[in-house]
């Protein structure tokens, strides 16, 4: 599999699992939850994020200008993630400029990098060029600050996303430059 030129998705991963090693109990339970659910989200397994969500779960995004919109909750969780997950097309990682963890938060700055298929582009506002086709697939890369909060379980209680103004998105041009999931998640073991 190729990717990006000098990116391997797995490094988001690896990074926090270099601090496993580091901390103890409810610190090391929340490291564990958090890398669980990124490494759902770069295969794009709904089943493997949703395990490390409290019932309670919400998502809330803080756009640039400072509007706050609070997502879902409940069984809406799960329709949002298999929006997202397009059917195990998708993959999300973020390469972690910063993090910081304790027992029961997750802080991390970095850039969170999403590969999606034409459909989903479109309901993200991502200018498809509808001259590629249903097949077609893009790149979108926007520097964000990431916020989870745990309960006394370990599971994920609320995520606040803080994104940057800017977003760099490109349609990605072949086979080469293609990520297959299926790889991804061999390689994750």
């Amino acid at each position: 599999m190729s990717t990006h030129p000098g990116i391997d998705p797995l490094d988001s991963i690896r990074k926090l699992q270099a601090r496993l090693d580091q901390v103890d109990g409810a610190t090391r339970r929340t490291l564990q939850t958090s890398i669980d659910r990124l490494a759902a989200e770069l295969v794009g397994d709904v089943e493997g994020i949703m395990r490390t969500l409290a019932d309670d779960f919400h998502l809330v995004n803080v756009a640039p200008d400072g509007t706050r919109t609070e997502g879902p909750r409940g069984a809406a969780v799960r329709a949002a993630f298999e929006g997202l997950c397009a059917g195990g097309q998708s993959t999300v990682w973020v390469e972690w400029e910063q993090f910081a963890v304790d027992a029961h938060t997750f802080a991390g700055i970095g850039a969170v990098r999403m590969v999606v298929p034409a459909g989903l582009a479109a309901a993200m506002g991502i200018p498809a060029d509808p001259a590629a086709g249903p097949d077609a697939r893009y790149s979108t890369t926007s520097h964000s600050a990431v916020f989870i909060d745990f309960d006394d379980q370990g599971l994920m209680t609320s995520e606040t996303v803080f994104a940057d103004p800017t977003r760099t998105v490109r349609r990605l041009a072949g086979p080469d430059e293609q990520f297959d999931n299926r790889q991804l998640a061999a390689r994750l073991g």
